[in-house]
């Protein structure tokens, strides 16, 4: 075990806390308050006088608060160290010692209590957040991610704590990459991680590279969802084409104006393909049209006027021709559009409107022109209000050509 050195330099600044501590750009995110991670409540003072080893441990650690006079801490340190001496193996007497070091400016101490601490049990989450402060104090990128991901691996309220300090440093490209180095292990804080990171993620750069390494199966559903709230995040980061260039790693497609306007997949995921609004009044589903030419976009109505259906767009500045069929289920349906909107302004580009006398399916087309500052747009399918539920009709083979 450590032995007791005089007095240095301290490197735990509130003693008790993972102090706010810069070591270059973006390493401040990782620092975390002593009130954040080091404030269960320990028994009283009166656990003095108990001979279990617990009690005597967390009264010991009692006296290790940021409060705590040199007689506590002194007193306090005998304790842990009498702890120990009837069970070696007690976590909490070790991080205690650590703490006081690291309150009395005995450095060295401070690092080999807390990782004669961390070698007792990986479930402590208090020395590892004390360990994450020591690695950033040093400037060691690696060694703190090493401990960020044992704290979250057995504690889920770790996570809670250490994800809305960890996702604004995911901006800096070396902690993303180290990120992915354990990413792409899956460990178990992974959803928790990408649900924080697609919720605050600042570099859709970084953000490509961290979910690249999970290896999202767009089978499985709740990863293909991670991965569309992800591609949503950068396009509002203002990264479009990096969006859909990414996307298109998944989908191996060729390039289109528009995914899937005959609407026979049933498995779209993210913003660049059909996000369907299927509950409530005014809803839309896929469904097997009645002349057996595959699946169309069948829609009902709802007491407002209701999207639908709808997608991201990236369309170059030029002209184009929309067409689409629009097939009321009756005469006395309400309408249904297809339109196209520039998401900068929310200017309306183009329209194409349902012909209640039309059951036919009448192919419908107009022409429109982009602007420059109208590359992204949205297609957007829609229906008027009307009687809660009432088949509108359906859509299907909507098509974008260039002029």
């Amino acid at each position: 075990m450590p032995t007791q050195m005089g007095p240095r330099r301290t490197r735990f600044p509130t003693a008790l806390g993972i102090a706010l501590i810069g070591v270059g750009a973006a390493w401040w995110s990782f620092a975390v308050t002593a009130m954040q991670v080091l404030k269960p409540a320990y028994p009283s003072i009166g656990l003095l006088g108990l001979v279990s080893t617990e009690g005597q441990a967390a009264a010991a650690a009692n006296l290790a608060t940021p409060e705590a006079t040199t007689a506590d801490r002194l007193k306090g340190r005998n304790m842990a160290l009498a702890v120990l001496r009837r069970e070696p193996g007690n976590v909490v007497a070790a991080r205690t010692l650590g703490v006081i070091a690291g309150a009395e400016g005995r450095e060295s101490d401070f690092i080999r209590w807390l990782a004669y601490g961390e070698s007792l049990s990986r479930r402590d989450s208090a020395t590892e957040f004390a360990l994450i402060e020591e690695r950033v104090a040093a400037g060691d990128v690696s060694g703190a991610l090493l401990h960020y991901n044992r704290a979250m691996q057995v504690s889920v309220d770790a996570r809670d704590t250490l994800l809305p300090i960890l996702i604004p440093a995911t901006g800096d490209m070396s902690v993303a990459k180290g990120l992915a180095s354990f990413l792409r292990r899956r460990p178990l804080w992974w959803p928790h991680f990408v649900q924080a990171l697609n919720g605050g993620g600042t570099n859709p750069a970084t953000m490509r590279l961290m979910l690249k390494a999970l290896h999202l199966r767009l089978q499985e559903p709740s990863e293909a969802a991670a991965l569309g709230d992800g591609l949503q995040r950068m396009i509002a980061l203002g990264d479009h084409d990096g969006a859909f260039a990414f996307y298109r790693t998944f989908r191996k497609a060729p390039p289109s104006l528009l995914r899937d306007g005959d609407f026979n997949r049933t498995d779209s995921f993210g913003p660049f393909e059909w996000s369907l609004n299927s509950e409530g009044g005014g809803s839309s589903t896929l469904q097997e049209r009645t002349d057996g030419s595959g699946l169309a976009l069948f829609v009902s109505a709802g007491d407002t006027d209701t999207d639908v259906a709808w997608q991201t767009l990236l369309l170059p500045s030029r002209n184009y021709q929309l067409a689409g069929r629009l097939v009321a289920e009756a005469a006395s349906s309400p309408p249904m559009t297809v339109r196209i909107q520039c998401a900068a302004t929310g200017i309306e580009l183009a329209r194409l409107t349902s012909v209640p006398s039309d059951t036919e399916g009448t192919p419908l087309k107009t022409q429109f022109h982009v602007p420059e500052n109208c590359r992204l747009s949205k297609i957007l399918i829609s229906v008027a209000a009307a009687a809660e539920g009432q088949a509108a009709g359906w859509v299907d083979d909507i098509a974008l050509t260039r002029l």
